[in-house]
Formats: C-alpha cells, structure tokens, sequence
C-alpha cells in the first residue's frame, strides 16, 4: 500500500471513528440507536479497509473483499433506517425481516462465493495478486446486491431532500439544499463508475459511505441533539426553572419534560411528542395563562393555575433555536386572590354583599336602575340580647336573620350588609304595589309566637321617584326605618325582660 492509500485509510478512519465515541456516550438516548448502529457499521468498514491494505495475505484479501458487499448492504438498510427516524417515519414492519434475511443470503453468498462464484468469478484458488480479485468480473449474485442497494440508497436520498426541500433551506447549520444535492449527486455518479467502468484497486466507494455517515451523524445528531445535551447538562435551564418545563425543537417535537410535569397531569402517551398536542391537552386539565391581566377578570375555576412563560433560545455555537416553556404552579395563589375577590365583594359572616360593594356600584345602579325600590331593616334590641347571651349568640341571631332574607333573593334582588344589624335589600325593577308586599312578607317570615324563633326588626322602603337620586330613595327609607324603630325597639326591649324573668335568663 502506497502513502497516499495509507493516509486516506487512516484520515477516513478517524473520520468514522468520531461518531462512534460520542454517540456511544450517550447509549440512553433511544431515539439515536440506529444511528449508532450506522456509524458502527462505518467504523467496521474502516478496520475492514485498514486490514485489507495492511495484510499480504491472499486469503484474508479475498475474504475481506468479500465481506465488503453484505456491509455495504447493511450500511445502506440503516441509513434507510435513520432517515426515518430523522424524519419521524416509520418503516412497514415487514422491511425489517426482508432486510435482515437478505443481509443473512448476502453474508453467506459472499463467504461461499469460491465454491459458486455467484458473487464474484474468481475462486479461492485462482488468485495470485490482489489485481485478480479486483478485476475480476462480476456473478449474478453481485447484480442482485447492487440493484437492491442502488434502491434503497435511492429512496434514502429521495426521502433526505424531500424532507430539506421543505424546510427551503438546510437549517441544521445552515447550509443550503443545493450543496447537499450536489454532494449527493457527485457521491453517487463516482461510486457508478468506479462499480461499472473504472475499476481501480482502492474503492472510492468506501469513502463516500463514511462521508456520507458522518454527514448523517452531523445532521441528526450534532444538530439535534444539542437541545439534548443542554437538557443532560442542566446547566442552563436549572438555574431558570422554578418547578415544571418542556424541552422543544423548533419544529414542535418534545425533547423533555421535567419530571414534576409528568408526575402532575396524566396526558395520553400519543400526544407527548407533539408539543401543541400536549399543550392543547394540557389546557383542557389547568387553567393556562401569560398574565395576570388575562385571567383576573375571570371566576375562579377548580383546576390548577399555570403561570406559563413560552421562549426561544440558541445554544452558544449553533444558530438553530429550541423552545422553553416554563410553568408556575399558581394554584395556592390563585385560591387566595379567589378568596380576596370574595371579601371584596362578600361580607365574611353572613355571605351578603357589604357596603364597600354597594357603594363601589352605586354609580351604576344609579343610572341604570330608575325603577328600584329599598327596604332597610335593622334588627330591635340586638345590644340587649348580646349583653345577655354574648355576642356569639347574637352573630348566630343576625345569621338567623340572613338566612329569611335570602329567601327573597333573586335575579332583580341584591341583599347588602350595610354595618352590624342593617340591611339593604335593594330591588333593580319594581313597583309600590310588590315593594309593600316584599316588606310584609319580611316581617312575616320574622314574626313568631314562639319568642326564641322570634326575629324583631324594624323596617323601612322607599321607591325610587322620577328625577329622584338613589342617595334620596334611601335616605326615605332610612326615615321610616327609625320612625318605626322608635316604637318597636322599645316595645321589644319590653318583652325580652318579660320572657328573661319568666324564664330566669335561659335562652
């Protein structure tokens, strides 16, 4: 073997020996394992090549040609193999034994070829120089592998540019279609005439296959799986994450989730690669949102809250991006502003609206209501009745009271907690005629002979006049509610001392 053949060998080797240490660095990596297989078979080659040239002897030459022609089988099926994987394919189920036993006939034709020369015709016997083996013509056998290599290296190349034709332009690194086809163009026309018409001792064939698996390990794994080595390393992404994240292409594919997400929301197993799938999925089971801004307004909904930040970003020596989306559980938080929404509006001991709310909307009812009416109430001797039996009791007796009011509560029905023992209950849409009506069927639902079920209040209304401001509408009814105060707090006060001495104060 002259100097140059022996650098080439020994430049290609190193070549193909490259893929072979890093992808075996990362065996856990499923989704490369035919790739790995593919530079393996690469690497093998090179040692084949190495021995072939470094070896005198005849018969080990011979063999060693031989066995060129089941790997260049095998070099092609995975290349097959990792371009659908590359491209999210799946070959039919029954390619993979139709290969594996056409790679079982080639191995054994070839290592039998000195006994029917269907491969070559030369035997075993009839070689005297590595020339004869060369040279020597081709069998059958040898067309057969030929053409079903030709085919599979044909749809290989055909499913590659396809797939980087739809892309316009090679993103992983930039590199432009058109280089690639030429590449592949010019790889293909010299392995043609170095097979049918130039026949020369050392096969260009052999350097096109590594440069062609290396080209396949660079586009599939160099330039995607740097989003899996940023997401082995942590580095970056710890230091930004809080709690749940997805690792993504560019493209949508879901490299990772952390392991809090999964552990957190049952999604189907079909949609985890995808990652608008996911996330459409997602959706229906939290309640997903970019900023406060975008939900406050909303009611709260019993589902857990995702604070989610969506960012591109590039990996220092790449250009290509990768997706990172970062999601907060917001829950707890979420809960709390629920409750601070609820006591912002809601009084915490009887669940009616309080004053902060009546007044915050009085603008609106005032010009949106002309036709309401009010009945203010306030409960007769509560004072007295707390002096005696605490003011628990005396929460418990307003509470009491609450619960008749809401009786009445309705679409057109607000009941507000104006401060201690006064209502407002504020109708939206009535007349005199249901306003009186509403009153006596409160003071009826209050009344009852029964003196521990019964409820003393007092109570005034007013309709809303023409031209007549909401403020004045309750101030006549504030009138009329001390007006009957005056009488009934007394009268009532009087008969609570009756029934605590006629009964010594036991409630």
């Amino acid at each position: 073997m002259n100097a140059l053949s022996a650098t080439i060998i020994i430049v290609f080797s190193f070549i193909s020996f490259i893929p072979v240490i890093n992808l075996f660095r990362y065996q856990e990596y499923k989704q490369y394992r035919v790739l790995r297989y593919l530079v393996s078979v690469s690497f093998l080659w090179s040692i084949l090549m190495l021995a072939y040239n470094l070896y005198a002897n005849l018969y080990f030459v011979y063999y060693a040609q031989m066995l060129v022609y089941p790997i260049i089988f095998l070099f092609v099926y995975l290349s097959h193999e990792t371009i659908q994987s590359f491209i999210g394919k799946k070959s039919p189920f029954i390619l993979h034994p139709l290969a594996i036993g056409f790679f079982v006939v080639n191995l054994t034709m070839s290592l039998t070829n000195s006994l029917h020369q269907l491969v070559m015709k030369v035997r075993i016997g009839d070689v005297a120089r590595r020339s004869d083996i060369v040279l020597a013509d081709y069998g059958i056998f040898f067309y057969i592998h030929t053409y079903i290599s030709y085919a599979f290296v044909s749809i290989v190349i055909v499913k590659l540019i396809y797939h980087l034709a739809k892309k316009r332009t090679l993103d992983y690194g930039s590199v432009p279609l058109i280089i690639v086809l030429s590449l592949v163009i010019a790889g293909f026309s010299i392995n043609i005439l170095h097979v049918f018409f130039i026949r020369i001792e050392f096969s260009p064939t052999y350097m096109i296959f590594v440069i062609f698996a290396y080209f396949l390990y660079w586009l599939v794994f160099t330039k995607d799986f740097q989003l899996r080595l940023l997401s082995g390393s942590r580095n970056v992404l710890i230091n930004a994450m809080r709690e749940m994240y997805i690792i993504a292409t560019k493209d949508g594919e879901v490299v990772e989730y952390s392991k809090a997400l999964l552990n957190r929301f049952d999604i189907e197993k079909r949609h985890t690669k995808n990652l608008d799938n996911f996330l459409r999925e997602l959706e229906e089971k939290t309640v997903m949102y970019k900023t406060f801004s975008h939900i406050k307004d909303d009611p709260y909904i019993d589902k857990p809250y995702l604070y989610t930040i969506k960012k591109d970003f590039i990996i220092p020596g790449f250009k290509e991006t990768g997706k990172l989306i970062l999601m907060y559980d917001e829950t707890r938080l979420m809960e709390l502003v629920d409750q601070l929404n609820y006591y912002i509006k809601y009084d915490a001991m009887t669940n009616c609206f309080h004053r902060n709310h009546f007044e915050k909307n009085r603008e609106t009812y005032e010009f949106e209501h002309p036709n309401a009416g009010v009945v203010i109430s306030d409960l007769n001797g509560l004072k007295l009745f707390n002096d005696h039996f605490g003011h628990s009791a005396g929460d418990d007796l307003i509470k009491r009271y609450v619960e008749i009011l809401k009786t009445f509560e309705n679409d057109s029905t607000m009941i507000f907690r104006m401060g201690g023992d006064e209502f407002l209950v504020f109708v939206t849409e009535t007349n005199k005629k249901s306003l009186t009506k509403l009153k006596k069927a409160i003071l009826e639902a209050t009344t009852s002979t029964d003196f521990k079920e019964h409820i003393s209040v007092s109570l005034g209304s007013a309709l809303r006049q023409a031209d007549e401001s909401l403020e004045e509408t309750i101030r006549r009814a504030d009138d009329e509610l001390y007006e009957t105060k005056s009488t009934l707090s007394k009268t009532y006060q009087n008969e609570f001392k009756a029934w605590l001495k006629h009964n010594k104060g036991d409630f």
